[in-house]
């Protein structure tokens, strides 16, 4: 058929489809459509690895497809036993004739088909998709801080192309990982293997005619350009939080559903803060960074021409599969009688299940312990210069020769003994020496436990894989002049090195499958992080120098110019500090969270100065 093509393919219980526009369309501004070859093929998302993109239908759907398609080719055969059967008598004009009516009439007919909205109607009959999230998605806290990148616009792009590459980025995005597009629901009792507690994630096909409503615009109302940011340092308190994001993260409604993906472009002179957010449960800080990379490749393949196949192309390995069964899977059998008692306890604290126990005291978690200490903290952003990071780590291998101990490992010992210095040096006297000195400081650091776990999980695994190393101890061991930050960076890498093995993992995810009530398991970790203790989210790691939205569209050839997360209400409770993922060049940044006379003993106090200042 000329200026366009059909396939159809049966698979068992579904059919493939796949409906044709033609040659004149615009396909960056109908995004409806992909073309090959001059071949236009609607885009829809693909469930599998094949060449086409395959929609459901059930067989009422089929049935009415099948029917127009017939309806629609008997007009057909009647205009040509019509226009062409009186060629064998009248060969002549009659053949030019029939010849150039035949196509435009066929033309007309599968152009009015297309716009008549039949296939959006059959994306909107699909039934919704349900996936059951995994034991370690519902441990996930709530109050993970989100994220705002900085990006610069390039000269002579307006907000409103930037805005529109960003909507069609996702757009592309939710075809390739259609769960994307999903909410975080409470599971219905009548599901198969429910649970009090347990969350699913439920979703359909994006919708092609309408733009991804997860995405929303907005003009910020500041005097300010992005090149006057980038001299304060890009400060975490320039732009009110309500401002950047339009939703509300952490209080999820899993009730009506809470929004897998949730994003807000902030456009200001010169530039534009792109905030984003992910439903905690639905996957981890790891998983989403290759999210925002796959959603940056399609943005920058816009203009690249790199996207021309007959489907979206998947990027970074990431397809539409998304079944959480691989390390349930792994740990069918029981093992958890192999577990001594001596273990028993830290294999728990791994997944917060001892928290109803030793540190809800130890912790002092009634908030009236210490009054006054968390109404006045805020976060605070500090820098470390690369020299003084390599003058940490050559004090460290001084101390202790030869040794494990990561970059890592010293910033949270850093972070750590600093946090409980000037906690200590700025109570009040109504707290005696002995009070503060007894009270126990427990440090959580969450840890991706991918590399562990490699050979259970699919590249493409973007659930929830986090586990925590958690270790105690007394304020008075942390702040001694004989615990150096090197001393307390060993302890942390020593803790995590006994207890971070894959059989602990997969024992401690044993555990976990085993409670059969969800419900207070998302409060586990908020119900113990009370001063004086203190999480450190440290993905300091993580490859987010590659990511790129498009050289065409952002200035730095497409690449953030600063990240900064939302701390927001996640503090409201207990201190959260985030170490910012480095840079190709420069140093390291991280947040603190403390009160004005925290940062004051700390702008003073030797040690600490040594290796960092303070920026905002």
């Amino acid at each position: 058929m000329a200026g366009g093509t059909f396939h159809s393919r049966l698979y068992p219980a579904y059919t493939t489809l796949a409906a044709v526009k033609w040659n004149n369309s615009d396909s960056l501004n109908d995004p409806l459509w992909s073309t090959k070859n001059n071949q236009p093929v609607i885009m829809i998302p693909s469930n599998d690895s094949s060449g086409f993109l395959i929609h459901h239908c059930t067989f009422k759907d089929i049935l009415v497809y099948e029917i127009s398609l017939y309806l629609v080719y008997g007009a057909l055969l009647g205009i040509y036993r019509g226009t062409l059967h009186p060629l064998a008598q009248f060969p002549g004009p009659m053949l030019a004739a029939a010849t150039f009516w035949y196509k435009p009439l066929v033309t007309i007919l599968m152009h009015f088909y297309s716009e008549s909205g039949m296939s959006e109607y059959m994306i909107a009959m699909a039934p919704t998709q349900k996936i059951t999230l995994d034991p370690l998605d519902h441990i996930a806290a709530w109050h993970i801080p989100q994220s705002v990148i900085y990006l610069s616009l390039k000269q002579g792009v307006t907000v409103q192309d930037a805005f529109g590459r960003l909507q069609e980025g996702l757009r592309r995005t939710f075809a390739q990982i259609p769960w994307l597009n999903g909410r975080v629901h409470w599971q219905s009792e009548d599901t198969s293997g429910w649970r009090p507690g347990q969350l699913e994630i439920r979703f359909e096909p994006p919708s092609f005619k309408e733009p991804p409503h997860q995405l929303q615009f907005n003009e910020l109302e500041t005097d300010l350009e992005l090149s006057d940011l980038r001299d304060l340092g890009f400060p975490l308190d320039m732009f009110e939080e309500n401002d950047l994001l339009w939703t509300t993260p952490f209080q999820p409604d899993f009730e009506k559903g809470a929004d897998v993906l949730m994003a807000q472009a902030n456009f200001l002179p010169g530039g534009c803060a792109l905030a984003l957010s992910v439903a905690s449960p639905a996957s981890d800080g790891t998983a989403m960074l290759s999210v925002t990379q796959v959603w940056a490749h399609h943005c920058n393949s816009l203009m690249a021409n790199a996207e021309t196949g007959i489907s979206v192309q998947t990027y970074g390995g990431l397809g539409s599969g998304f079944e959480r069964i691989a390390l349930r899977n792994a740990c069918k059998e029981d093992r958890r009688g192999t577990v001594s008692s001596h273990l028993a306890a830290d294999i728990c604290r791994l997944v917060g299940l001892d928290s109803e126990h030793a540190f809800v005291d130890m912790t002092s978690t009634t908030p009236d312990a210490f009054p006054g200490v968390l109404k006045a903290m805020k976060p605070r952003l500090f820098y470390m210069s690369q020299g003084a990071y390599t003058a940490l780590r050559k004090d460290c291998i001084a101390e202790l020769g030869p040794t494990e101990v990561s970059g890592n490992d010293l910033i949270c010992a850093l972070i750590w003994r600093s946090v409980v210095k000037a906690w200590m040096a700025t109570q009040d006297a109504q707290h005696n020496a002995n009070e503060l000195h007894a009270a126990m400081s427990e440090v959580s650091i969450p840890f991706d436990a991918r590399p562990q776990l490699q050979d259970l999980l699919p590249i493409s695994y973007l659930g929830n894989v986090n586990f925590e190393n958690r270790l105690a101890l007394s304020s008075s061991h942390i702040v001694a002049k004989g615990t150096s930050i090197s001393e307390l960076a060993k302890t942390i890498r020593t803790h995590a090195a006994n207890f971070t093995d894959s059989d602990s993992l997969l024992d401690a995810y044993r555990l976990l499958d085993s409670v059969s009530d969800y419900t207070r398991l998302p409060q586990l970790r908020a119900a113990r992080m009370k001063s004086p203790s203190v999480g450190i989210l440290a993905p300091t790691t993580l490859p987010f120098n590659e990511t790129c939205f498009g050289a065409q569209t952002f200035g730095a050839g497409g690449r953030p110019e600063a990240f900064r997360p939302l701390m927001g209400d996640c503090n409201s409770g207990f201190r959260t500090c985030f170490v910012i993922p480095r840079k190709t060049y420069g140093g390291i940044e991280f947040v603190m969270t403390l009160s004005d006379n925290e940062v004051n003993f700390l702008d003073k106090d030797a040690e600490f100065t040594k290796y960092s200042l303070r920026m905002a």
